[in-house]
C-alpha cells in the first residue's frame, strides 16, 4: 500500500492513518486541532468506500482569489475537476463549499494537508 502524507501507512492494522490522526496535521495553523465531532478511531478507508464524493468546507480570509484558489488546490490534489458548489461571505471571512471525486484513503488525507498549508484557511471539515 501507499504510504500517506505525514508518514502514516495504509498497511495494516496499526496504522495511524485514522480518523482521530486527522488532527495531528499542523500546516497552516490551529487548522485541524478538531476536525471530526467524535473521532471514531477508524481508519478513513474503514468507514468510507473509495471512490467517493465529498463535500469539503473551507472557510479562510475573504480575498478575491481565495475560492479559485481552493478549487485549484482540490482539483491539483485530487485529479479531479473541482467547482465550488457554494460560498458565502461573513465580513473579514469567506466559507466554500468544494464537491470533491476522492479515490484513496491518501488522496483524502493529502487533501486536508494539501489545503491546510494555505496561510489564508482558517478551518475545514
Amino acid at each position: 500500500h501507499a504510504a500517506v502524507p505525514g508518514g502514516a501507512n495504509n498497511d495494516d492494522g496499526g496504522s495511524d492513518n485514522t480518523a482521530s490522526s486527522v488532527g495531528k496535521f499542523t500546516p497552516g495553523g490551529n487548522l485541524f486541532q478538531n476536525p471530526l465531532p467524535a473521532p471514531t478511531g477508524k481508519r478513513v478507508d474503514e468507514i468510507v468506500d473509495f471512490p467517493t464524493l465529498l463535500q469539503f468546507k473551507i472557510v479562510g480570509l475573504n480575498d478575491a482569489t481565495f475560492v479559485t484558489d481552493m478549487e485549484r488546490l482540490c482539483s491539483d490534489t485530487s485529479g479531479h475537476t473541482v467547482t465550488a458548489a457554494m460560498t458565502r461571505d461573513n465580513g473579514k471571512y469567506r466559507s466554500v463549499s468544494v464537491d470533491v471525486i476522492v479515490d484513496t484513503a491518501e488522496k483524502f488525507y493529502e487533501i486536508y494537508e494539501t489545503v491546510g498549508k494555505d496561510k489564508r484557511v482558517k478551518f475545514m471539515i
